[in-house]
This record gives structure tokens, C-alpha cells and sequence, in this order.
């Protein structure tokens, strides 16, 4: 096995810092423009512009639905939840826009019928442009968005079947008025 090194340095990368260079290399293929503008993007602002569509599609969800499948408006709790009940699979929040974000395949409508729930949590794929925040923001603190369930890798992206479930659980909890509204 190869072992990763710090540019211009013999040190060895530790395995998160790897894995976090890979994801980004990974995700800059999506740059909008160029990478060069993505990472400049994440360095002035935390954010890249991506297109989405080849690499990969992301399920827009509402934090109120997230937040009810969750049963709390917590960052810290519902940050856990995703990652129990999407487990592996990368999930970032844009707290200005009050949304959640759940990367899968590019070719996710395919395996799920997304048509149902166009409404209030649409795919997006080709065609669409979506904020990503920087692989390193995986805590809320100030920033505007970060990765609450960060990337395992490359190509590592959420199971269709899974965010269907959490989308139907939360549907029903909203619909439910069991909502959460402990702030």
C-alpha cells in the first residue's frame, strides 16, 4: 500500500486527512467553472459551486422534515440521527436556507420515484448547481453550511431507499403536527 504524503514533506498523511483529499479532489471534478474557482470558493467562503447530475444528485429536504423525522431542532441531535439513519452517507446543511442535503447517485431517480416527492424534497440533477460546503467544515459552529454526516470517501453516497425512508418518516411526523419546537 502506498502510503500519502504531505506535499513538499515526507510526513504521512493521517487517514482522515487522506480521505478528506480524496473527497475534495473527488468533488472539484463538479466544479461549476473550474476548480480553481471551487477552491477559492471554499477558502473566501466555505462554499463551492458544484454541478450536479454526473457525479452525483442531491435530495433537497426541508430542515422542518429532517428535523421532525429527528424529533429535535438540535444540530448536534439531529447531526446524530442522520447518521443513524443514513449511515456511511454524506449529508451537509445550509443553515441560512434552513435545508439539508443528501448526496446520492447520479442516477438515483432511476432506483426511486422522486415524482412523489418533488414537492417538498426534489432530486437535483443535471442541470442543477448546488452549494457544497469544504469536506473540513463537519462541525455547525459558524458556518453557514457544513458536512453534518461527512463523506467516507469518493464516490461514498447516500442509499436512495434510505433518504426515501427518512422523507416518509418525516412526511408523516409533519403531517402529524409532531413536529419539534424545542428552540
Amino acid at each position: 500500500m502506498t502510503e500519502v504524503t504531505n506535499m513538499g514533506s515526507d510526513t504521512p498523511l493521517d487517514p482522515a486527512e487522506s480521505v478528506e483529499l480524496a473527497v475534495r479532489d473527488w468533488l472539484l471534478t463538479a466544479a461549476a467553472l473550474s476548480e480553481a474557482d471551487a477552491c477559492t470558493g471554499w477558502k473566501e467562503s466555505g462554499i463551492a459551486l458544484l454541478r450536479c447530475g454526473r457525479l452525483f444528485a442531491a435530495v433537497r429536504m426541508p430542515a422542518e422534515l429532517v428535523q421532525a423525522a429527528a424529533g429535535t431542532v438540535y444540530s448536534h441531535q439531529v447531526d446524530r440521527y442522520l447518521a443513524d439513519a443514513l449511515p456511511g452517507s454524506p449529508v451537509f446543511a445550509d443553515r441560512a436556507r434552513r435545508r439539508y442535503y443528501a448526496l446520492v447517485s447520479a442516477h438515483a431517480e432511476d432506483e426511486v420515484c422522486w415524482k412523489a416527492y418533488e414537492s417538498y424534497a426534489p432530486i437535483l440533477g443535471e442541470g442543477c448547481f448546488l452549494g457544497v460546503p469544504d469536506p473540513a467544515l463537519i462541525t455547525p459552529c459558524h458556518a453557514r453550511s457544513y458536512w453534518c454526516v461527512p463523506m467516507k470517501g469518493p464516490d461514498v453516497l447516500c442509499s436512495p431507499a434510505a433518504v426515501e425512508r427518512l422523507l416518509l418518516h418525516g412526511r408523516h411526523l409533519v403531517a402529524a403536527g409532531e413536529e419539534r419546537s424545542d428552540v
